[in-house]
């Protein structure tokens, strides 16, 4: 790799206490069904010590119980006033992002600006407008087959107005395509979003893809270019570090991309994520580095991910920074011990 990398991390510090015990026979080590999403949750939050946990997307599909068989109407009214401080409509300047009128919850947003074009606006949530679906397949209920879903949003005025809406797998809207099963994909669920626009005007969206109740996983990252008239196209997710492995679990991914045009490595497209590991014998969490890959073709491949925090117990949230001269920072939270 050409560009310089410089890793910068933000140590947290614990506090630890001892207290005196009375020897005791040793209690028998836990178990863990790491075959599951719920199963890996389980053991990063059974682990004595450890100060953070997955992404808050991890932790609620971990959570969710069946599926939804009855599509969602839309809520009446359309604002529920569940304390003093609430209205029944957006307060300008502030404006309504995603369109749908369901109730379909969206959370951990995220958002991106053009800049060479200030008036274009990018938004991404975590968004579950597929089980409010009315559609079928093979007789299922769309609302039946959807879960967490990576959704964005579309503005070409500066955030005055957005776009679009979804309602099936033919007219996906807002939605990424190719990561989860009713967008075209493998995977249960997906979102985390984070996006990133390169010099050229591309926007770039990174997320995750994994199952429930099965070990299957990866980071994806879809390039979405624009026409003459605003409307953009999302091409098909690049994965990266995909894998079936149950001991394996990559969450908390981040882009950048390099627009500056003074940069030797303009246009690049950086990403990090950490990657949770587990004992495949007893499902035991062991440790979470944070892991990189970059790419220099508009997203199309990846370099081979490389560990960067090195052997660590424990490493979350990371966000890769692109300075002027191309030089790459990737910040993170650290637990050395």
């Amino acid at each position: 790799m050409k560009s310089r990398l410089l890793f910068t991390t933000l140590v947290v510090l614990m506090l630890v206490v001892a207290v005196a015990v009375q020897p005791t026979s040793a209690a028998p080590q836990a178990k863990y069904d790491i075959n599951t999403l719920a199963g890996k949750v389980a053991s990063v939050n059974g682990t004595a010590g450890l100060q953070i946990r997955f992404s808050a997307l991890i932790e609620e599909e971990a959570e969710e119980g069946d599926a939804n068989l009855v599509p969602a109407t839309p809520i009446t009214p359309p604002f529920v006033l569940s304390s003093p401080l609430d209205g029944s409509s957006v307060a300008a300047p502030a404006v309504t992002v995603n369109q749908d009128t369901a109730g379909a919850p969206q959370n951990e947003t995220a958002i991106a600006v053009d800049h060479n074009n200030p008036s274009r606006v990018v938004a991404a949530a975590n968004d579950y407008v597929t089980r409010t679906w009315t559609c079928t397949v093979n007789g299922t209920p769309c609302s039946a087959l959807g879960d967490g879903y990576s959704g964005t949003y579309i503005s070409n005025n500066g955030g005055q107005t957005w776009c679009c809406t979804s309602s099936d797998p033919a007219h996906l809207g807002t939605l990424i395509p190719g990561v989860t099963r009713l967008a075209g994909g493998q995977y249960d669920a997906g979102g985390d979003p984070a996006l990133a626009f390169d010099s050229q005007g591309n926007v770039y969206y990174a997320g995750l893809g994994f199952n429930r109740t099965s070990a299957p996983n990866t980071v994806a990252v879809n390039k979405g270019t624009f026409n003459g008239s605003g409307n953009v196209t999302w091409g098909p997710p690049t994965f990266i570090n995909q894998t079936t492995s149950p001991s394996t679990l990559n969450d908390k991914e981040w882009i950048a991309a390099d627009w500056h045009v003074s940069s030797p490595y303009k246009d690049r497209v950086y990403v990090s994520w950490t990657r949770f590991l587990f004992n495949a014998s007893n499902g035991a969490f062991t440790q979470a580095p944070i892991f990189f890959a970059y790419s220099t073709d508009g997203g199309a491949t990846f370099s081979t991910p490389q560990n960067i925090s090195g052997k660590v117990l424990y490493d979350q949230g990371s966000r890769p920074i692109v300075g002027y001269d191309g030089t790459v920072y990737v910040i993170f939270e650290d637990q050395a011990a």
